[in-house]
């Protein structure tokens, strides 16, 4: 990587604004420190998502992991009933089956990085009663077929849009089509206040449930949010200085003293639940998610025309890219390259670090999948496109430079 360069990143809190880096700073002095867990802002949060979805219930949580969790539990799965999920996902979706008390069965996916239709059907039996939709990368999957099949044989419906917040399916919106709609409010997600996330749904009796689990959910630590809140400011700095290995240094440093908290836990991959999660939201990041929401037109506009620009402009052969792409606000734009490896030092050697979403059928790629219930070659369209797939950067960071430098490396990659 070039010295000096300005680095170009697919994630590190891709949204980040310097108005929440203000905000974060704020609820670090001390005596802000009690309004760190409770106040109007979750409430307020979750009143603005009832009206942008037109939708009667929104419950959030202190994540969309927990979010998950909480609504398999509202369900009161058994221990032999089964959900139905795709495979070319994250752990967290598995953790949060197996920790409701069901059975996850992974479903194969199709070039769309979506559920394939005719593999879901083979794999429903008896036992099934619940199937998640993800709309990956922010790519509606084939609501209508999927759901078709959901009432063929009585599944209830979970829309998975940790990838999308604001993106339609026949001009209707992605969370709203299912019995239940999860939304991620985590640190690369459409909006990012670092943890959060909520649950949509129209059905009272089902919101009833999630409200009640909310209000019996403890606060997350004052020490947990502050974690949190200080690495709005770490990153605001550090990444900068990432190309001259300081940030590198102090992002490590910061994990290694645990002064900043990761994405995902070393836990969590190993299938381990966490004591502190499920909990509410915190109200200082119900603060900084209120302030997102405000600008994720632009951020949606941005990831449209970032899309659109990449599929007129790369023309190199040896690179598979979305066939449908138009008003869709990609989280990450994905392609597909026979040596994804290749590609990620060749742009890396120019200051840019492309996406790796996802290397593994079920992501990241150090998590147990045995411990997650995948059967290895069940999915085996999965497996190849994850041995397969990059992402490029979509977020409002990228300049019309950074993304003329990106197609110039992407279309001089050989295999």
């Amino acid at each position: 990587m070039k010295l000096f360069t300005r680095p170009v990143f697919t994630g590190f809190m891709p949204n980040l604004l310097p108005k929440e880096v203000l905000l974060a700073l704020s609820f670090l002095l001390p005596w802000n420190f009690k309004k760190l867990q409770s106040g109007k802002t979750v409430s307020l949060l979750e009143k603005h998502f009832e009206m942008f979805f037109n939708i009667k219930s929104v419950i959030a949580f202190d994540s969309g992991r927990s979010s998950l969790q909480i609504a398999l539990e509202s369900l009161e799965l058994h221990q032999n009933d089964e959900v139905l999920l795709q495979a070319y996902t994250c752990c967290v979706v598995s953790n949060a089956i197996i920790w409701s008390g069901a059975q996850p069965i992974y479903v194969d996916i199709d070039k769309s990085f979506n559920m394939n239709p005719h593999d879901l059907e083979k794999k429903i039996t008896p036992r099934s009663k619940v199937l998640i939709i993800q709309h990956t990368f922010a790519v509606p999957a084939d609501l209508e077929i999927l759901l078709a099949l959901a009432r063929k044989y009585n599944l209830l419906v979970i829309e998975d849009c940790a990838h999308v917040i604001g993106g339609t399916y026949k001009n209707k919106m992605l969370g709203t089509w299912g019995d239940i709609g999860m939304l991620s409010f985590g640190t690369d997600k459409s909006i990012s206040c670092g943890r959060g996330g909520a649950l949509l749904t129209n059905n009272a009796d089902l919101a009833e449930k999630f409200r009640k689990r909310q209000q019996e959910l403890p606060h997350l630590s004052k020490k947990f949010i502050v974690q949190q809140l200080y690495t709005f400011v770490l990153f605001f700095i550090c990444k900068p200085l990432y190309t001259i290995g300081i940030g590198k240094i102090v992002f490590a440093v910061s994990k290694k003293l645990h002064i900043s908290s990761k994405i995902i836990e070393q836990s969590e991959k190993k299938g381990e639940p966490n004591s502190q999660f499920p909990a509410q939201l915190p109200d200082a990041l119900a603060v900084i998610a209120l302030h997102q929401t405000e600008h994720l037109k632009k951020f949606n506009e941005q990831r449209i025309a970032l899309a659109e620009n990449y599929q007129k402009n790369i023309h190199n052969s040896k690179i598979q890219m979305p066939k449908e792409i138009q008003n869709i606000p990609f989280l990450r734009f994905p392609v597909l390259v026979k040596n994804p490896t290749k590609l990620h030092k060749q742009a890396q050697k120019e200051g840019i670090l492309l996406g790796d979403w996802y290397n593994s059928v079920i992501a990241p790629r150090d998590s147990d999948e045995r411990k997650m219930a995948y059967v290895p070659g069940s999915c085996p369209n999965a497996e190849k496109l994850a041995q397969e797939s990059i992402n490029l950067p979509t977020h409002i960071h990228i300049s019309p430079k950074d993304q003329e430098k990106i197609i110039k490396i992407v279309n001089s990659y050989a295999e």
